[in-house]
């Protein structure tokens, strides 16, 4: 046999076989099964809430998560939990808003270090209302136009 039947010989048995696994591929559709969001009852949002003042070891975090990116208008409508305050572990007991504080009324945006966000906002009020969390918002003084000098 000579180099160039060989070749030839290979060439088909490979397309032979990727033509079989092709062909054999299902086209069907298969149905998927969607998780619902887990659900607690009343029970459960009250054993947390107890919990939260509760003696224990306090937990804090830094969150920035529900604000736009910077330099984008409008505010975020995330689909992600990961993205939203309810999102946040239910254990947490202060939750350190590092780019301001949500608002739900668009007139006082951007004053006192709110801002424009009526989903986040709604997020924070249930975290508070509904699990037992608290909300603090940093100060730094270089967001107040602050000269800051060698002598103070």
């Amino acid at each position: 046999m000579n180099k160039k039947t060989k070749i030839r010989i290979y060439s088909l048995a490979s397309f032979l076989i990727t033509l079989l696994f092709v062909a054999s591929c299902s086209t069907d559709t298969e149905t998927l099964n969607v998780q619902k969001l887990k659900t607690y009852d009343a029970q459960y949002y009250a054993n947390l809430r107890a919990f939260h003042a509760s003696d224990h070891e306090v937990s804090y975090a830094y969150y920035e998560g529900w604000s736009p990116v910077e330099g984008v208008s409008g505010y975020k409508d995330p689909a992600s939990w990961g993205e939203r305050m309810v999102g946040l572990p239910d254990s947490l007991d202060i939750v350190n808003l590092w780019m301001g504080v949500p608002s739900n009324d668009s007139t006082k945006c951007d004053t006192l270090g709110t801002t424009y966000a009526p989903i986040a906002y709604a997020d924070m009020k249930f975290c508070q209302n509904t699990k037992g969390m608290k909300f603090v918002m940093h100060a730094d003084a270089s967001n107040y136009n602050h000269k800051f000098t060698v002598d103070g």
